[in-house]
Protein backbone atom coordinates (compact mmCIF):
# COMPACT_ATOMS: atom_id res chain seq x y z
CA UNK A 1 0.00 0.00 0.00
CA UNK A 2 1.10 3.55 -0.69
CA UNK A 3 0.33 6.36 1.74
CA UNK A 4 0.24 10.14 1.52
CA UNK A 5 -0.14 12.99 3.96
CA UNK A 6 -3.10 15.33 4.14
CA UNK A 7 -2.72 18.58 6.01
CA UNK A 8 -4.29 18.45 9.50
CA UNK A 9 -4.57 14.65 9.48
CA UNK A 10 -2.21 13.18 12.09
CA UNK A 11 -1.73 9.86 10.28
CA UNK A 12 -0.68 8.97 6.76
CA UNK A 13 -3.65 8.15 4.56
CA UNK A 14 -3.79 5.06 2.35
CA UNK A 15 -4.09 5.82 -1.37
CA UNK A 16 -6.99 3.38 -1.47
CA UNK A 17 -9.99 4.20 0.74
CA UNK A 18 -12.51 1.51 1.60
CA UNK A 19 -16.04 2.67 0.76
CA UNK A 20 -18.65 1.57 3.29
CA UNK A 21 -21.93 1.72 1.41
CA UNK A 22 -22.33 -2.03 1.87
CA UNK A 23 -25.39 -3.88 3.10
CA UNK A 24 -23.31 -6.00 5.49
CA UNK A 25 -22.85 -2.83 7.55
CA UNK A 26 -26.59 -2.67 8.20
CA UNK A 27 -26.04 -4.99 11.15
CA UNK A 28 -23.31 -4.12 13.62
CA UNK A 29 -20.70 -6.86 13.51
CA UNK A 30 -21.61 -8.40 10.16
CA UNK A 31 -18.99 -6.36 8.34
CA UNK A 32 -16.17 -6.98 10.83
CA UNK A 33 -14.33 -9.63 8.81
CA UNK A 34 -14.53 -7.53 5.64
CA UNK A 35 -13.11 -4.50 7.45
CA UNK A 36 -10.41 -6.74 8.95
CA UNK A 37 -9.47 -7.85 5.43
CA UNK A 38 -9.24 -4.27 4.20
CA UNK A 39 -6.88 -3.39 7.07
CA UNK A 40 -4.79 -6.49 6.36
CA UNK A 41 -4.32 -5.17 2.80
CA UNK A 42 -2.88 -1.95 4.21
CA UNK A 43 -6.02 0.17 3.92
CA UNK A 44 -6.19 2.40 6.98
CA UNK A 45 -8.80 4.88 5.75
CA UNK A 46 -12.57 4.37 5.59
CA UNK A 47 -15.04 6.50 3.66
CA UNK A 48 -18.46 6.79 5.28
CA UNK A 49 -21.34 9.22 5.96
CA UNK A 50 -24.31 9.50 8.27
CA UNK A 51 -26.67 8.63 5.42
CA UNK A 52 -24.79 5.53 4.22
CA UNK A 53 -26.65 2.21 4.56
CA UNK A 54 -29.71 3.98 5.97
CA UNK A 55 -27.64 5.50 8.74
CA UNK A 56 -25.97 2.25 9.90
CA UNK A 57 -22.51 2.59 8.34
CA UNK A 58 -20.98 4.95 10.90
CA UNK A 59 -22.35 2.95 13.84
CA UNK A 60 -21.08 -0.34 12.41
CA UNK A 61 -17.61 1.11 11.88
CA UNK A 62 -17.63 2.47 15.43
CA UNK A 63 -18.58 -0.93 16.83
CA UNK A 64 -15.85 -2.63 14.82
CA UNK A 65 -13.17 -0.20 16.03
CA UNK A 66 -14.30 -0.69 19.63
CA UNK A 67 -14.09 -4.47 19.33
CA UNK A 68 -10.72 -4.36 17.56
CA UNK A 69 -9.36 -1.55 19.78
CA UNK A 70 -7.83 0.04 16.69
CA UNK A 71 -9.32 3.55 16.64
CA UNK A 72 -5.88 5.16 16.79
CA UNK A 73 -4.82 3.26 13.68
CA UNK A 74 -7.77 4.21 11.47
CA UNK A 75 -8.52 7.38 9.51
CA UNK A 76 -12.23 8.11 9.11
CA UNK A 77 -13.59 10.26 6.30
CA UNK A 78 -17.21 11.11 6.99
CA UNK A 79 -19.68 13.77 5.93
CA UNK A 80 -20.93 15.84 8.86
CA UNK A 81 -21.94 19.19 7.44
CA UNK A 82 -25.35 18.28 6.05
CA UNK A 83 -28.51 18.54 8.11
CA UNK A 84 -29.75 15.77 10.38
CA UNK A 85 -32.21 13.74 8.33
CA UNK A 86 -34.22 12.86 11.43
CA UNK A 87 -34.69 16.33 12.89
CA UNK A 88 -33.93 18.59 9.94
CA UNK A 89 -31.51 20.57 12.11
CA UNK A 90 -27.93 21.49 11.34
CA UNK A 91 -25.38 18.99 12.66
CA UNK A 92 -22.49 21.46 12.71
CA UNK A 93 -21.94 23.45 15.89
CA UNK A 94 -19.04 24.62 17.97
CA UNK A 95 -19.07 21.51 20.17
CA UNK A 96 -18.38 19.27 17.18
CA UNK A 97 -15.43 21.15 15.78
CA UNK A 98 -11.71 20.92 15.29
CA UNK A 99 -10.57 22.29 18.66
CA UNK A 100 -11.97 19.26 20.52
CA UNK A 101 -10.02 16.90 18.30
CA UNK A 102 -13.13 15.33 16.78
CA UNK A 103 -12.23 16.67 13.36
CA UNK A 104 -8.72 16.86 11.93
CA UNK A 105 -8.95 18.06 8.34
CA UNK A 106 -11.95 19.84 6.89
CA UNK A 107 -12.96 19.13 3.33
CA UNK A 108 -15.83 19.42 0.90
CA UNK A 109 -17.78 16.65 -0.79
CA UNK A 110 -19.12 17.66 -4.22
CA UNK A 111 -17.97 21.27 -3.93
CA UNK A 112 -17.13 23.19 -7.10
CA UNK A 113 -13.58 24.49 -7.03
CA UNK A 114 -14.87 28.09 -7.09
CA UNK A 115 -16.72 27.39 -3.84
CA UNK A 116 -13.63 25.81 -2.28
CA UNK A 117 -11.56 28.81 -3.36
CA UNK A 118 -14.05 31.27 -1.87
CA UNK A 119 -14.26 29.31 1.40
CA UNK A 120 -10.48 29.21 1.81
CA UNK A 121 -10.10 32.88 0.99
CA UNK A 122 -12.66 33.63 3.70
CA UNK A 123 -10.87 31.32 6.15
CA UNK A 124 -7.54 33.03 5.53
CA UNK A 125 -9.05 36.49 5.94
CA UNK A 126 -10.76 35.58 9.23
CA UNK A 127 -8.02 33.37 10.72
CA UNK A 128 -10.13 30.21 10.39
CA UNK A 129 -9.19 26.63 9.51
CA UNK A 130 -9.17 26.14 5.71
CA UNK A 131 -10.36 23.17 3.69
CA UNK A 132 -7.38 20.90 3.02
CA UNK A 133 -9.06 18.10 1.05
CA UNK A 134 -11.88 17.66 -1.45
CA UNK A 135 -13.98 14.72 -2.63
CA UNK A 136 -15.41 15.09 -6.14
CA UNK A 137 -16.04 12.48 -8.76
CA UNK A 138 -12.81 11.75 -10.60
CA UNK A 139 -11.63 8.93 -12.76
CA UNK A 140 -10.87 7.86 -16.29
CA UNK A 141 -14.59 7.85 -17.11
CA UNK A 142 -15.79 11.19 -18.42
CA UNK A 143 -19.15 12.12 -16.86
CA UNK A 144 -21.70 13.19 -19.48
CA UNK A 145 -24.67 13.89 -17.20
CA UNK A 146 -25.13 14.66 -13.52
CA UNK A 147 -25.57 11.24 -11.95
CA UNK A 148 -28.01 12.47 -9.30
CA UNK A 149 -29.79 15.12 -11.32
CA UNK A 150 -28.15 17.88 -9.28
CA UNK A 151 -25.15 18.27 -6.99
CA UNK A 152 -22.77 15.67 -8.45
CA UNK A 153 -19.48 17.50 -9.02
CA UNK A 154 -16.91 15.92 -11.31
CA UNK A 155 -13.41 17.01 -12.26
CA UNK A 156 -13.03 14.35 -14.98
CA UNK A 157 -12.81 14.93 -18.71
CA UNK A 158 -11.21 17.59 -20.91
CA UNK A 159 -13.90 20.14 -20.01
CA UNK A 160 -12.61 20.21 -16.41
CA UNK A 161 -8.96 20.90 -17.19
CA UNK A 162 -9.13 24.32 -15.54
CA UNK A 163 -10.51 22.75 -12.36
CA UNK A 164 -7.69 20.19 -12.19
CA UNK A 165 -5.14 22.95 -12.74
CA UNK A 166 -6.58 24.78 -9.70
CA UNK A 167 -6.33 21.58 -7.61
CA UNK A 168 -2.72 21.12 -8.69
CA UNK A 169 -1.74 24.75 -8.11
CA UNK A 170 -3.29 24.71 -4.62
CA UNK A 171 -1.99 21.25 -3.69
CA UNK A 172 -5.55 20.15 -2.88
CA UNK A 173 -5.78 16.36 -2.40
CA UNK A 174 -8.55 14.60 -4.32
CA UNK A 175 -10.57 11.84 -2.65
CA UNK A 176 -12.09 10.43 -5.83
CA UNK A 177 -15.41 8.62 -5.65
CA UNK A 178 -16.98 6.57 -8.47
CA UNK A 179 -13.41 6.22 -9.70
CA UNK A 180 -14.40 3.26 -11.90
CA UNK A 181 -17.36 5.05 -13.44
CA UNK A 182 -20.00 3.15 -11.44
CA UNK A 183 -18.93 -0.10 -13.12
CA UNK A 184 -17.90 1.21 -16.54
CA UNK A 185 -14.27 0.24 -15.86
CA UNK A 186 -14.96 -2.66 -13.53
CA UNK A 187 -14.09 -5.18 -16.25
CA UNK A 188 -17.63 -6.49 -16.41
CA UNK A 189 -18.66 -4.10 -19.19
CA UNK A 190 -17.06 -5.14 -22.49
CA UNK A 191 -16.26 -2.67 -25.25
CA UNK A 192 -17.28 -5.24 -27.87
CA UNK A 193 -20.69 -5.75 -26.23
CA UNK A 194 -22.12 -2.26 -25.58
CA UNK A 195 -25.66 -3.62 -25.80
CA UNK A 196 -25.11 -5.56 -22.56
CA UNK A 197 -24.20 -2.55 -20.43
CA UNK A 198 -27.69 -2.57 -18.91
CA UNK A 199 -26.91 -5.94 -17.31
CA UNK A 200 -24.16 -4.27 -15.26
CA UNK A 201 -25.12 -0.62 -14.71
CA UNK A 202 -28.35 1.18 -13.84
CA UNK A 203 -29.84 3.77 -16.18
CA UNK A 204 -28.50 6.93 -14.44
CA UNK A 205 -25.00 5.42 -14.47
CA UNK A 206 -25.32 4.49 -18.15
CA UNK A 207 -26.40 8.03 -19.02
CA UNK A 208 -23.51 9.47 -17.02
CA UNK A 209 -20.69 7.12 -18.05
CA UNK A 210 -21.85 4.93 -20.93
CA UNK A 211 -21.04 7.30 -23.78
CA UNK A 212 -19.02 6.55 -26.91
CA UNK A 213 -15.85 8.26 -25.66
CA UNK A 214 -15.83 6.13 -22.52
CA UNK A 215 -16.37 2.98 -24.55
CA UNK A 216 -13.27 3.90 -26.55
CA UNK A 217 -11.37 4.48 -23.29
CA UNK A 218 -12.61 1.07 -22.15
CA UNK A 219 -11.39 -0.56 -25.38
CA UNK A 220 -7.94 0.93 -24.87
CA UNK A 221 -7.89 -0.20 -21.23
CA UNK A 222 -8.75 -3.72 -22.36
CA UNK A 223 -5.87 -3.56 -24.85
CA UNK A 224 -3.35 -2.46 -22.21
CA UNK A 225 -4.69 -4.92 -19.63
CA UNK A 226 -4.06 -7.79 -22.06
CA UNK A 227 -0.52 -6.53 -22.70
CA UNK A 228 0.29 -6.14 -19.01
CA UNK A 229 -1.54 -9.25 -17.79
CA UNK A 230 -3.73 -7.32 -15.39
CA UNK A 231 -7.39 -6.29 -15.17
CA UNK A 232 -9.22 -3.39 -16.79
CA UNK A 233 -10.03 -1.95 -13.36
CA UNK A 234 -6.33 -2.04 -12.45
CA UNK A 235 -5.46 -0.01 -15.55
CA UNK A 236 -8.17 2.56 -14.75
CA UNK A 237 -7.14 2.81 -11.08
CA UNK A 238 -3.46 2.99 -11.93
CA UNK A 239 -4.24 5.89 -14.27
CA UNK A 240 -6.05 7.70 -11.45
CA UNK A 241 -3.56 6.96 -8.68
CA UNK A 242 -0.52 8.02 -10.66
CA UNK A 243 -1.67 11.47 -11.71
CA UNK A 244 0.30 14.63 -11.03
CA UNK A 245 -2.53 15.55 -8.67
CA UNK A 246 -2.45 14.05 -5.17
CA UNK A 247 -5.18 11.46 -5.72
CA UNK A 248 -6.87 8.84 -3.55
CA UNK A 249 -9.48 6.35 -4.77
CA UNK A 250 -12.61 5.30 -2.91
CA UNK A 251 -13.41 1.72 -3.91
CA UNK A 252 -15.53 -0.95 -2.34
CA UNK A 253 -16.38 -4.61 -2.70
CA UNK A 254 -17.61 -7.44 -0.53
CA UNK A 255 -15.31 -9.70 -2.55
CA UNK A 256 -11.94 -9.76 -0.79
CA UNK A 257 -10.12 -10.93 -3.90
CA UNK A 258 -11.49 -8.03 -5.91
CA UNK A 259 -10.45 -5.55 -3.23
CA UNK A 260 -6.95 -7.02 -3.32
CA UNK A 261 -6.95 -6.45 -7.08
CA UNK A 262 -7.83 -2.81 -6.44
CA UNK A 263 -4.93 -2.47 -4.02
CA UNK A 264 -2.58 -4.20 -6.45
CA UNK A 265 -3.39 -1.55 -9.06
CA UNK A 266 -0.80 0.59 -7.27
CA UNK A 267 1.84 -1.78 -8.65
CA UNK A 268 0.65 -1.47 -12.26
CA UNK A 269 2.96 0.92 -14.09
CA UNK A 270 1.77 3.11 -16.94
CA UNK A 271 4.05 5.29 -19.01
CA UNK A 272 3.04 8.89 -19.66
CA UNK A 273 2.26 7.87 -23.23
CA UNK A 274 0.01 5.03 -22.02
CA UNK A 275 -1.82 7.33 -19.61
CA UNK A 276 -2.50 9.74 -22.45
CA UNK A 277 -3.52 6.88 -24.72
CA UNK A 278 -6.22 5.48 -22.43
CA UNK A 279 -7.57 8.99 -21.83
CA UNK A 280 -7.86 9.78 -25.57
CA UNK A 281 -5.09 12.37 -25.37
CA UNK A 282 -2.87 10.82 -28.06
Amino acid sequence: MDYCTIRNVDKKVSKILFGTTLDCLERDGDGDELLDSAVAMGINTLDTARVYVDGHSEASIGGWMKRRKNRNDIVILSKGGHYDMGTGKSRVNRKEMHKEGKIGAFGGSNWAYERLKEANEYAEKHNLIPFTVSSPNYGLAEQDTDLWGGGCVTISGPQNKETREWYLKNDMPVIAYSSLGRGMFSGRVKSAEPEKIGDIMDQPSIEAYGGARNFERLRRCEELAAQKNCSVSQIALSWLLHQELKTFAVVSSKNVGRMQQNVDSLKVELTEAEKKYVNLED
